[in-house]
């Protein structure tokens, strides 16, 4: 892990593309990076944004060097990493965003829609590998990451969310939905309810348009960090191809876009005023057989002084914008608490 750590902050250092990440309950950290961009190889860390139809376009970085390899042959400068924009999201604002979206949803033009806000703070952040370290300490049941390129620039996170598994010829993806404070007791509301089953309804039937046997778990509690959601989870057999496909048809799902896909989408361009450009998209490594995909979400992206972190939360017709923002803020947490400041 110390190596890892290190060669994390010697490719930051040096904006050699890389990515690091550990997956959900896995103490073994795998790190990569690409110092050839002609370089293709089996394995790597795919990285997808949140609307491929914008300027921000999908971004493979393939596992040419390891971190003993990084450490062997570079050493740590102080390359500035491209700076990011130095913008929030003010109460107001938001509750502004929300307000016509809520028109649309009770006038029955959508269903859902995820309205996201950006929060940027300066960090001390002196050491980005040691970072990580705190955030996979920290966040054990998350997809933990953190990766680099010219294009994407750079982010990291702990995603509580799987878009899709494939392995061993079975795919694995789940409906995330619903925020309250962990630990909370009694029954959940019914605008969480309602919110995680648009999710669910669409996965189950955009699997069934496959014409390819599911089976869906039973809806339960999930908790990612200081919040909880609900949660089925989906499993069937499939080819790669059926399962790469399946990707390309979930993506983005409701708990990052809203219903339907395409209206919502539209509307978000409308109504937030910054740039989602890889949140909500999805990211994770891949190889010849297979892939684990996460949804990039409870994420930032950073520069050298700065942290720009995205939350967001769905709306329904019966949601309540300040009760929407609370929820953000606490999501924002997931991030901020660890950070130097």
């Amino acid at each position: 892990m110390h190596s890892t750590l290190e060669a994390i902050d010697i490719a930051l250092s040096c904006r050699i593309a890389f990515f690091a990440y550990r997956m959900p309950k896995c103490e073994k950290t795998i790190f990569g990076a690409q110092i050839d961009n002609s370089f293709a190889g089996e394995t790597g860390f795919k990285i997808t944004p949140f609307d491929i139809n914008t300027k921000h376009k999908t971004r493979a970085i393939y596992r040419q060097l390891s971190a003993d390899d990084i450490i062997a042959k570079y050493k740590k400068q102080n390359l500035e990493i491209t700076e990011i924009a130095d913008e929030s999201t003010s109460h107001s604002e938001y509750l502004r965003s929300v307000t016509p979206c809520l028109a649309q949803l009770r006038k029955g033009s959508i269903d859902k829609i995820v309205l996201s806000k950006v929060l940027t703070v300066k960090h001390k952040v002196g050491s980005w590998g040691k970072f990580f370290g705190k955030l996979c300490d920290s966040y054990p049941d998350a997809f933990k990451f953190i990766f680099y390129s010219e294009e994407t620039g750079a982010w990291a996170g702990a995603s509580p969310e799987i878009l899709g598994n494939y392995d061993n010829y079975t795919f694995t993806t789940m409906a995330l939905a619903g925020t309250r404070k962990y630990g909370t007791t009694g029954d959940w509301n019914d605008k969480d309810i309602r919110e995680q089953e648009y999710v669910a309804h669409y996965i189950a039937d955009t699997i069934r348009r496959t014409g390819i046997d599911f089976t869906m778990s039973d809806r339960f509690t999930k908790q990612a960090g200081g919040v909880e959601h609900l949660c089925n989870l989906f499993s069937l057999q499939c080819t790669l191809r059926q399962a790469q496909d399946l990707i390309e048809k979930l993506h983005p799902t409701p708990a990052l876009a809203g219903l339907p896909k395409q209206k919502a989408i539209e509307l978000i361009h409308q109504s937030e005023h910054h740039d989602r450009e890889y949140y909500g998209g999805y990211i994770g490594p891949f190889s010849p057989d297979d892939f684990h995909y996460f949804v990039n979400l409870r994420s930032m992206k950073l520069d050298s002084n700065k942290c720009r972190i995205f939350v967001g939360g769905g709306i329904v017709s019966d949601s309540v914008p300040e009760s929407e923002w609370l929820e953000t803020e606490a999501k924002s947490k997931t991030l901020l608490s660890l950070l130097p400041r």
